[in-house]
């Protein structure tokens, strides 16, 4: 019996090791990581589009119906692919990740369409809660969302004009407090 005992403290031990291990990783790289995985998903999946090799090219000539079928693939691959690029290169913090995340989340809105305009693509007997393939494949774009948010909210805030140019306040005459 002690020896089980002394196995199941070992076990816990490691476990504690390994999850204390993983939460320092994640302290240190998981915001990276998780720029790095979203950027490299879209710029894939931008990519299969413009090369003609994306199953989802029908949804986009279907839903992006304001341009020419060539053109809206093209479009949308393109957008995709610059997403994923800026979200490779982007420095933490810069600009350029602020707009990214941004248009990432214009992106995604964008692709929620196909549950308005095909609605019977996106759900099997009209019903919300059995997606179709197509429905899922849309649908999956929650976690981008969360992704985004999730990066968005490790950012600094971006002072407004207004606070910019807000003259520091300065102590009251004398130094001390008030009566």
């Amino acid at each position: 019996m002690n020896a089980l005992r002394s196995l199941l403290d070992l076990g816990l031990a490691a476990a504690g090791l390994l999850d204390r291990g993983l939460a320092r990783l994640g302290e240190l790289h998981g915001a990276r990581l998780l720029r790095w995985a979203v950027g490299l998903v879209y710029l894939w999946y931008g990519a299969l589009k413009l090369v003609g090799a994306s199953p989802a090219v029908d949804l986009v000539v279907r839903t992006v119906t304001w341009l020419p079928p060539r053109w809206a693939v093209w479009f949308v691959g393109g957008w995709e692919v610059l997403l994923g690029l800026a979200l490779l290169i982007a420095r933490p913090g810069s600009r350029l990740l602020r707009a990214t995340l941004g248009l990432l989340l214009l992106h995604v809105a964008g692709t929620f369409q196909v549950f308005f305009l095909l609605p019977d693509e996106a759900f099997q007997q009209g019903n919300p809660l059995l997606p179709t393939l197509e429905g899922q494949y849309a649908f999956k774009n929650v976690v981008v969302v969360a992704a985004a948010l999730a990066l968005r909210g490790g950012l600094r805030p971006t002072p407004s004009a207004a606070e910019e140019r807000r003259e520091p306040v300065l102590p009251a005459a004398g130094g001390g407090e008030a009566d």
